[in-house]
C-alpha cells in the first residue's frame, strides 16, 4: 500500500502501523502548505492520502492521483477536502469522528464556569493589582440587588453588605 501523508511527520511516528504491515507500506510525508505538484511528485501513485484535519486536499490533487482509493482526515474536520472531486472518482473520505468529544465537552464546561465566575474580569483585575476594588464593587452590587446570599465564595462580603 502506498500512502501520501500531508501533515506533521511526528503524527506518523506517534501512531505507527503494526509490525506485520510495515513491510507492505510505502509512505511519503510532506508538511501542509505544499503545492499540488509537490505532493504529486512525492507520490502520484498513492492509494491513500492521510491528511491533517487542517490540510487542504484540492480537486486538482484528487483528480491527478490515478490509484487513489481513500482520503483519511487525522481529525474530525474534513471541510478542507474537496468532497465533490472525491465523489466524482468514487473515493472514500473518512475522518476520526468523535475523537475530540470529551475535549469539546470539557472546554464547554470550562467556558461556562468561566462565565459564571467572571474569570476574564477577575484575572485582569489581579494582573493589574485591582482585585480588592473589584471585590468591593461586587459586594456593593450584591447589597442592592440580592435578597439571598450570592453564589460567590466571599461570605464575609455578603455579611458585611447586609449588616
Amino acid at each position: 500500500m502506498k500512502i501520501l501523508h500531508i501533515g506533521r511527520e511526528e503524527n506518523l511516528e506517534r501512531y505507527p502501523a503494526p509490525d506485520s504491515l510495515t513491510g507492505e507500506i510505502q509512505k511519503a510525508s510532506l508538511p501542509m502548505g505544499k503545492s499540488t505538484e509537490e505532493y504529486l511528485k512525492a507520490m502520484r501513485d498513492a492509494e491513500v492520502i492521510i491528511a491533517d484535519a487542517m490540510a487542504y486536499v484540492p480537486e486538482e490533487l484528487i483528480l491527478n492521483m490515478p490509484d487513489l482509493k481513500m482520503i483519511h482526515s487525522e481529525g474530525v474536520a474534513y471541510n478542507r477536502i474537496d468532497l465533490s472531486a472525491a465523489r466524482k472518482r468514487g473515493i472514500y473520505v473518512c475522518n476520526c469522528r468523535g475523537m475530540n468529544a470529551s475535549a469539546v465537552a470539557e472546554q464547554t464546561l470550562f467556558l461556562m464556569q468561566g462565565m459564571l465566575k467572571n474569570v476574564l474580569l477577575n484575572d485582569r483585575g489581579v494582573r493589574e493589582g485591582r482585585q480588592i476594588q473589584i471585590k468591593d464593587s461586587l459586594c456593593l452590587k450584591k447589597k442592592r440587588k440580592n435578597t439571598k446570599p450570592p453564589i460567590f465564595p466571599w461570605k464575609n462580603c455578603w455579611q458585611s453588605a447586609t449588616s
